[in-house]
């Protein structure tokens, strides 16, 4: 029972609904991870990541994270992977300096300034760029960038 006439069951994570959060859904044909500051609710199957960390949101919408994500998720019909927390927490982050940190996040906001004004052309430009810094981060080398390029098309 929960504290409010709505409620099913008390929910120990309440709050953390109102704090910035990465949110994303369950089923995936493409990287679909978003950043909420309005304190929006979710219910199941969406799943949601308590973090402000932009740079973050930049790597989990990066060609390399998908890739690997297409590696271990459970694939749907029509090409749908099923992004379960499971999956989601063999993600491996690397380290990231300040300075690319710093830039990450300026693209990220760059990308979320052009989606809300509707400016599709601009915000590939912005992928290119936030796909570049994290194939460093990777330390790919440019056979493995091939093989990720190749796979996304």
């Amino acid at each position: 029972k929960g504290e409010y006439w709505w409620e099913l069951r008390n929910c120990a994570y309440y709050e953390l609904f109102l704090n910035p959060k990465i949110i994303f859904p369950n089923l995936q044909n493409s990287n679909k991870f978003a950043f909420d500051y309005t304190g929006v609710y979710l219910n199941a199957p969406a799943v949601f990541l308590p973090s402000n960390d932009k740079a973050l949101l930049a790597i989990l919408n990066s060609k390399v994270v998908w890739y690997f994500l297409k590696s271990v998720c459970v694939i749907r019909s029509g090409g749908y992977i099923e992004v379960k927390p499971q999956y989601f927490e063999q993600i491996p982050i690397p380290i990231i300096e300040e300075k690319t940190k710093y830039t990450l996040i300026e693209l990220v906001e760059n990308a979320i300034q052009e989606k809300n004004q509707n400016q599709e052309a601009n915000l590939k430009s912005i992928e290119y760029h936030i796909d570049q810094l994290v194939y460093k981060l990777y330390d790919l080398t440019e056979e493995e960038i091939e093989i990720i390029e190749n796979n996304s098309k």
